[in-house]
């Protein structure tokens, strides 16, 4: 980097923090920016030694530019002409709003409040947009070049929209808006800002000079109620792909629909059965429902807050290193899409797996299936680092359910015999799907990137694949852990650790069963 640019961001930046030390905005002194990272990487550093629980930001309300700001601009009497482009109505209507107010503030130059953090912005912002298609086909993913394909399209057609429309009113924009400036307002927002709620979105100065990694050092806004710590994630909520794919989010009722749609011979005791299994489906879907709804319940009102950034309990930063915090849960896939990079070893990756769902169902299934449901159509699952996928599992279970089988066993591993099916299912299936893509991890490992965009696809696809790998692995461990529960015989040490580590909850729910039938179900752990 060019000293140069180095010193005159450092003189953006001081007056940039003079302003809002003057709000009366509180910056720790162990903490500058900007520093050097790597010789490239511009970042937040620790001037000395920052112990846990210190607050190092804390940003006044009244530095904030925030979606709180669309209650009162003058730029409402353009929202009321166009409500199809920035009504509540419309799933994006706020976003083109605070879209807009960013472009009205950026519009103003210097006589803008927010001039000075404006002055500290990059000219520009990759994402993964920016990228040609040749290099979005490094990744190797066909879900995300599609959507790629149709984020751009979009992206470009709402710019030009939103263009026409500004530029009707010379009176509140003297002049004329750009598509460059919308688009760099909008890049602006989707890096950038921070969000409490799907509707309460801000870009706050300073705070968001610090970069993205594994940290315990967290923000929050100074009225937000403390909540309790859901450590389970919930891929679907980060799941942002566009697609034109016609999507099943199949549910256990559609589960048992489906399967028993396919039995031909039904007399008194199916019939008795299905009822049973259709009450447990109903019993399930409402326990998840009620989980993600508490989950969803943690939203509070807003209150003119100020926004803080604490480091965590039990977290230290050496002098000279990065201060850093996690801007979500996201995912490489998320992180390229927002902000144009991955991380190695993110422990929030996750592997997509979208399969058609004349895949996954029986013959019968197939020829009974109930004409609301289309075989052309796909279903999504999500693998992440460590556990086995429930809902995946829970599908083919109940697909490879027959009334031979426990009537207990439609949902749950209350029969053996059945499962092992199910794991073999699950293993075959994953397997097939890292024997699709053109290259190996070992192929992979083995390239020399050509470009900082090439390294980050080859590190994007690899973990992708030993996602779907250690799955793979992962299901067939517990098919040779149930088989030998079955038969009495002793765990090695290594299935030991992999019943006390990934497969937990998976085999603690199958002793539970085994357990339940009255059958001995103490496992004997060779010692060697």
């Amino acid at each position: 980097m060019d000293s140069t640019e180095k010193d005159q961001k450092t003189q953006t930046v001081g007056l940039l923090k003079n302003w809002l030390e003057s709000l009366g905005c509180e910056i720790s002194p162990k903490v500058e920016y900007p520093a050097l990272f790597n010789n490239q990487l511009y970042g937040m550093i620790a001037k000395s030694e920052i112990g846990p629980k210190e607050t190092l930001i804390r940003i006044k309300h009244d530095a904030i530019i925030s979606t709180e700001l669309l209650q009162n601009t003058e730029l409402q009497v353009i929202f009321d002409a166009f409500p199809e482009f920035f009504s509540k109505a419309n799933p994006e209507g706020i976003d083109n709003q605070f879209l807009s107010l960013i472009i009205y503030e950026k519009s103003k130059g210097p006589t803008s409040k927010w001039a000075l953090f404006f002055n500290t912005l990059p000219q520009t912002i990759d994402n993964l947009c920016d990228w040609d298609p040749n290099e979005v086909d490094e990744l190797q993913d066909i879900d995300l070049k599609s959507d790629y394909l149709l984020r751009k399209d979009k992206n470009i057609g709402s710019y030009h929209d939103l263009r026409r429309i500004l530029n009707k009113y010379p009176e509140i924009f003297p002049n004329e808006i750009s598509v460059y400036t919308i688009e760099w307002c909008w890049k602006i927002i989707w890096t950038r800002s921070f969000m409490r709620s799907p509707e309460h979105s801000a870009l706050i100065p300073y705070a968001d000079f610090i970069n993205h990694g594994p940290s315990n050092t967290g923000f929050y806004f100074a009225d937000q109620k403390e909540e309790e710590v859901d450590e389970e994630i919930y891929y679907t909520e980060y799941d942002e792909m566009y697609t034109t794919d016609d999507i099943l989010k199949i549910s256990c009722r559609d589960l048992y629909e489906i399967n028993f749609s396919a039995i031909e011979n039904v007399d008194d005791n199916i019939f008795e059965l299905a009822k049973r299994i259709l009450v447990e489906a109903d019993v399930i879907e409402k326990s998840l429902k009620d989980k993600k709804t508490k989950k969803s319940q943690g939203c509070d009102d807003i209150n003119n807050s100020d926004l803080l950034i604490v480091t965590g309990d039990t977290e230290t930063y050496a002098e000279g290193s990065q201060i850093i915090f996690e801007y979500g849960n996201y995912s490489n896939t998320s992180l390229l899409i927002h902000y144009g990079f991955i991380i190695p070893d993110n422990r929030f990756e996750y592997f997509r797996l979208k399969i058609s769902l004349s895949k996954l169902l029986q013959p019968l299934q197939l020829k009974h299936l109930p004409h609301k449901y289309k075989k052309a159509s796909f279903l999504i699952f999500y693998f992440g680092l460590n556990e086995l996928s429930r809902d995946f599992l829970r599908t083919i279970r109940a697909l490879l359910w027959t009334p031979n089988n426990r009537n207990t066993s439609f949902f749950s591993q209350s029969d053996l015999s059945l499962e092992k099916k199910v794991l073999l299912k699950y293993a075959e299936i994953l397997n097939n799907s890292l024997k699709s893509y053109p290259s190996t991890i070992e192929q992979d490992q083995n390239l020399n990137p050509s470009s900082y965009r090439h390294n980050s696809a080859l590190a994007y696809r690899i973990q992708k694949k030993q996602i779907l790998k250690k799955q793979a692995q992962i299901s067939i461990s517990a098919l040779k852990i149930i088989d030998k529960i079955q038969n009495k015989n002793p765990l090695s040490q290594e299935e030991q650790e992999i019943c006390n580590k990934e497969l937990k909850s998976y085999i603690d729910c199958v002793q539970y069963y085994y357990a339940k039938d009255q059958i001995p179900s103490q496992i004997m752990f060779n010692s060697s």
